[in-house]
């Protein structure tokens, strides 16, 4: 999935669920919810200046040394290796309950949509890494998302305006 759709679940989860009560939480929910995709060599989290508002002066210069660090994960590890291990998602749940920093709980929430997201779309995820890197999904093949397909776009939109709205109705009536 793109890495707006991931954000974009990870959002409408938090929200449904219980919401981040600080803006650090919400901040950790969208890190979490890119964060696998660090391997992927120019995802979204690997373009800090999409981040940063225009009016940042030289903010597209933070790009080149994050996508560099972003492409070498890419060929040591691959795309949907070890960054996609659910393995990985239970580790930070773990840390997050050793720590009791409010934040880490969104991290490992949003770290974990993104994982359950993936796993809708046709590549699916390694599910038994580090065991198997044979990547599996939660539906059978033919049912399953392409990246960047008019589906998962429909989703996207679906999303981005469930919460436009419910941001709306929390604004009107509080």
């Amino acid at each position: 999935m793109r890495g707006r759709t991931h954000v974009a679940l990870a959002l409408v989860a938090g929200r449904l669920i219980y919401p981040p009560a600080d803006s650090l939480s919400w901040l950790a929910l969208i890190v979490g919810a890119l964060a696998p995709d660090f391997d992927s060599g120019g995802g979204l989290i690997s373009k800090p200046s999409a981040w940063l508002p225009d009016f940042v002066p030289g903010r597209r210069l933070l790009d080149a040394p994050v996508r560099v660090v972003s492409k070498f994960v890419r060929a040591a590890v691959g795309h949907r290796g070890p960054l996609h291990y659910p393995a990985v998602a239970v580790g930070l749940w773990a840390l997050a309950i050793l720590l009791t920093w409010p934040w880490t709980r969104w991290l490992a929430f949003g770290y974990t949509t993104h994982l359950l997201a993936d796993s809708l779309t046709r590549s699916g995820i390694p599910w038994l890494g580090p065991l198997s890197r044979e990547c599996r999904g939660l539906l059978p093949k033919r049912f399953r998302l392409r990246t960047g397909s008019p589906v998962e776009r429909i989703i996207e939109l679906t999303a981005w305006s469930w919460l436009g709205i419910s941001l709306w109705q929390a604004l009107k009536w509080g």
